[in-house]
Formats: structure tokens, sequence, C-alpha cells
């Protein structure tokens, strides 16, 4: 099947009076895929067809797009003393049918021989009672008789007009309806953008949320970064400070072997205890504690040397 829902085939009769064709259609004639219809009903008058079935028993569907094309080549057709038949109308679409009131306008059958055989015959004319009278009132109107043959003409004229009511009449109705199935795709199409935008607007609240956590986030690792840089910066300084006391020890040579690793050990633990504390309040910590060791040396000389690695 087409992608638009329908297709159609044209099938050509001839017969000794004049040609005729059948349109077979399946699918679904709607806006989307009347084109197909009616491309179908150009080229058949293209080749000259005007009597013409059009073979409905497998359309499921009929918008009033579709029943605009039929009314639509009506006039060119019956200029050419052509008709249009439309046969095998499932009941749903018949309701419609008779609804829109086409059935003034157009025949139809319930099968395709039926509407073949139909077609050979002329339409019935509607009952001229109606047209006499109107007529008559004329007459008596304008005070003038009128001889048969003006008769006839201005029953055809009246025929014409009441044709054309009917056709206007018609039109407006399909109008109406295609107006309906507009709308209707338009407001459902603009409740659907509405929602797009919802959702849309959501997911970019929800982004922006996310967005913030993150530069949050950051921030508080960027104070951590900086943290943990001024304390290594004051580790670095602190073992800076005791590698050099370290050196110092090591270069000391008027202490005795065994005292000279525990003094090393004295002065360390008071830095730790007091890393500010200079060489004076260093030296005055280990005079309190009784732990210089070696009177070899006096204090003044080992506060020298503990003020010169600062």
């Amino acid at each position: 099947m087409n992608k638009s829902g329908l297709t159609t085939t044209v099938e050509t009769l001839a017969s000794r009076r004049d040609r005729k064709c059948v349109i077979h259609c399946q699918g679904v004639i709607d806006a989307a895929s009347a084109f197909i219809l009616e491309k179908a009903m150009v080229e058949v008058l293209k080749d000259k067809i005007y009597k013409i079935v059009v073979d409905l028993t497998k359309v499921e569907f009929i918008s009033s797009a579709g029943w605009g094309i039929f009314a639509g080549y009506l006039k060119e057709i019956k200029q050419h003393d052509g008709e249009i038949i439309l046969a095998g109308m499932r009941p749903n679409i018949e309701e419609v049918f008779r609804l829109l009131e086409l059935d003034s306008l157009i025949r139809f059958s319930g099968t395709v021989d039926e509407a073949i055989a139909l077609i050979e015959q002329p339409p019935q004319e509607p009952s001229t009672s109606v047209v006499d009278d109107t007529i008559e009132e004329l007459a008596i109107d304008n005070n003038k008789s009128h001889s048969e043959k003006e008769k006839t003409v201005l029953a055809e004229q009246l025929k014409e007009n009441e044709a054309s009511e009917e056709a206007v009449l018609t039109f407006d109705k399909l109008f109406d309806l295609f107006n309906e199935e507009k709308t209707e795709a338009v407001s459902q199409e603009e409740v659907s953008q509405v929602d797009n935008s919802r959702e849309i607007r959501t997911e970019l609240d929800q982004l922006d949320l996310e967005r913030q956590r993150l530069a949050q986030e950051r921030q508080e690792l960027a104070e951590e970064k900086r943290r943990l840089q001024q304390e290594r910066q004051k580790l670095r300084e602190e073992k800076e400070r005791l590698d050099g006391i370290i050196h110092y020890l090591d270069s000391i040579n008027w202490f005795a072997p065994g005292k000279r690793s525990r003094l090393f050990w004295d002065i360390i633990n008071v830095v730790r205890e007091h890393p500010s504390y200079g060489p004076a309040l260093i030296l005055k910590v280990l005079k309190e504690r009784g732990q210089l060791y070696g009177k070899s040396v006096s204090p003044s000389t080992i506060y020298r040397r503990l003020k010169s690695i600062g």
C-alpha cells in the first residue's frame, strides 16, 4: 500500500455507445491521500472518459477531502453527459454520504457490477410538478404567458439553480468538516508543542541545578586543595628545620657517643612540642629538663649552633 494510505487502479471498459471506466480504490481517503484519487480522476478525464464508477469496496474511511474530490469534478463530467457512480460503500461511509446529502447529486450502488449496469441508464429526472407550479407563479406575477418550449427552458434553468444550490450547500458542509479536521489537527499539534516545551524546560532546570551543584563542589575542592598545600608547606618547612638540626647534631664531636643520640632526640622532642621556639627557648627547655649533657661544651656554644640553623 502507498505510504499515504491509498492505492488506485483504473480499469477501462468499452461499449458500443461510449467508453467508461472503474477506479478501484483501497485504503483510506483523507487529507493526506486525497491527491492520489484526484490524480486518477484527472488521468481518466484526460482520456475523455466521463462515465466513471468508483469502487469503494476496500475503502475504510473517507474524509471531507475525499468527498470534495467527487463533488469537485461533477460539473465537468455532467457537461459531457457523464456521471460518477459510487459502488460498494461500507455502512459508515454511506452514512456520511447521506448526511452530506451527496445522494441527491451522485448515484450509488451496492456492487461494481450493478454500478456498471446502472451507468448505462440515464438518471431518473425528478418530478416536474414543483417546477411547473413555480413556472405558473412566475407567469401570474409577470402577467406573461409562456409556451411549452419556454416552460421547458425555464424548468431546466430552475433545475440547474437547484443543483447549484445543493452543490453550494454540500461544498459548505465539506468545507466545514475540513476546517474542523484541520482545527483539531492544529490543536493536537499545539498541545504536543506545549508538552514538549514543558519537558525541555524541566530538563533545562535540572541541568542548571546540576551545574550549580558541580560548581559548588569544584569550589570546595579548590579550598581543600589550598588547605592541603598550606599544610604541605608547613611540613616542608618543619622538615627543613629538623634536617638542619640533624645535620648540626651529626657534626657535634664533643659529646660522648652514647649521649649524642640522647641529646639529639631531646632537641627533636622540644622542637615538636614547640615548633615556634627559637634556639634560646629550646636551650632553656633543655636546661629546665636537665637534658644538657657533656661538660666540655658550654650552653652558649649550643645556642650559637642552634641559632645558625634557624
